[in-house]
């Protein structure tokens, strides 16, 4: 029997699949201590006692519990041989700091294989960096498709406040416009989707004729990394404003969309930001999910999969690697962010069931509970501790 430790307590989507992940490994035979961060004091006795046998390893979503110290300067992962598997949701030029400081044995997951590149090229030292797509919980199949009362539904947020919270200090680099940077590089991502910010930030470098190490353009990069947020929203707003003012009527969950022109659109109908179980729920509810990912060129949204789980017409924007799971009119459908006239023919094909609803549907559900459900993720997460062995 296995033995392992994971966190829990800092944001609710990710508890939800924490909770997933410990019951799959309690059913597997391990023993699973949840040390919940939002309850240290309590959490912390238990965890001690709980180390004090061998511990296959620990796990966290972004980092949870990844720097954990017990005594100043120590990492408690190094001092006790335990092997982390970090889950990364989200670009690492988000977690310039942690990921400095990784853990000896740290095995890092992450959501797109552009990122596995940027740690590889960043963060040279964490040598177990693997790609592993987002897992989903199961859920049940929902209303019949021609019972449910949303047309399209759209679940995500807009940047204005992260992008406000992480604005860069451009003073920190007098050799640079920062101002310049950011137009430039969000220019060049909206007029190309398929770059990277990265890429595109060296490339301004390359351009001004002004050499970075390596460790300094990194740091650049995570300074500068709201215009990956930018880029990002400009195009979830786009595609939801072509919906609504076509007169397709939207069912918005998010935060920051209140100061967007198609809030006020008859057709806009917000619901706020409400729980990840909700969602779920919503989804049952829903003819088709829509989504737009965080500008994950080779990686994956969990929205997708929820979406197929739950019986709804997945329509996603592009990546590498949902092109290899969404074959178009068989189990869902994919559009370019360059070319919103074809996401509108998608949506108004299946709205008006120009397309077979019930294959698409029952193909969907089958790829999802087959290859995409949090048991299959443990699958590669135990995989990945054995082979670190």
């Amino acid at each position: 029997m296995g033995r392992a430790v994971l966190f829990k307590g800092a944001y609710a989507t990710l508890d939800y699949f924490t909770d997933d992940i410990a019951k799959e490994l309690e059913e597997r035979g391990f023993e699973v201590y949840l040390f919940d961060v939002a309850d240290y004091g309590k959490a912390l006795p238990g965890f001690v006692a709980f180390i004090q046998k061998p511990v296959d390893f620990a796990l966290s979503y972004n980092n949870l519990g990844f720097n954990m110290e017990l005594t100043p300067g120590e990492n408690i992962w190094d001092c006790k041989y335990i092997p982390f598997v970090n889950i990364l949701m989200d670009h690492p030029f988000h977690y310039k700091n942690a990921l400095e400081q990784a853990p000896a044995d740290t095995i890092l997951l992450c959501c797109d294989r552009n990122h596995v590149e940027y740690v590889h090229r960043f963060y040279p030292h964490i040598r177990h960096v693997y790609f592993m797509a987002h897992g989903v919980v199961p859920v049940a199949l929902g209303k019949e498709w021609h019972e449910r009362s949303i047309d399209v539904l759209y679940a995500g947020g807009l940047s204005v406040d992260l992008t406000n919270a992480i604005s860069p200090c451009k003073e920190k680099y007098p050799e640079i416009d920062g101002d310049e940077l950011i137009s430039y590089a969000v220019k060049r991502l909206v007029d190309d989707h398929r770059l990277l910010t990265e890429h595109v930030i060296e490339k301004y470098l390359i351009e001004k004729q002004i050499a970075y190490t390596d460790d300094e353009l990194s740091e650049l990069i995570t300074d500068f990394r709201l215009i990956d947020s930018v880029a990002a929203s400009h195009f979830r707003e786009k595609t939801i404003e072509t919906l609504v003012e076509n007169g397709i009527r939207v069912a918005v969950y998010g935060r920051g969309w209140e100061s967007r022109n198609c809030f006020h659109n008859s057709n806009f109908v917000y619901g706020g930001l409400v729980a990840p179980s909700k969602v779920l729920e919503l989804m049952q509810d829903a003819k088709i999910v829509l989504s737009t990912m965080t500008w994950f060129k080779a990686g994956s949204h969990d929205r997708v999969f929820n979406g197929m789980l739950a019986g709804a017409v997945s329509v996603t924007d592009d990546s590498e690697y949902i092109r290899e799971v969404i074959h178009p009119g068989e189990n869902g459908f994919i559009f370019q962010l360059d070319n919103m006239s074809e996401m509108l023919r998608i949506v108004t094909d299946v709205l008006e069931e120009h397309v077979d609803i019930e294959k698409i549907v029952k193909n969907a559900r089958k790829e999802a509970f087959e290859n995409h459900l949090l048991s299959c993720r443990v699958d590669e997460i135990l995989g990945r501790v054995e082979e670190l062995g």
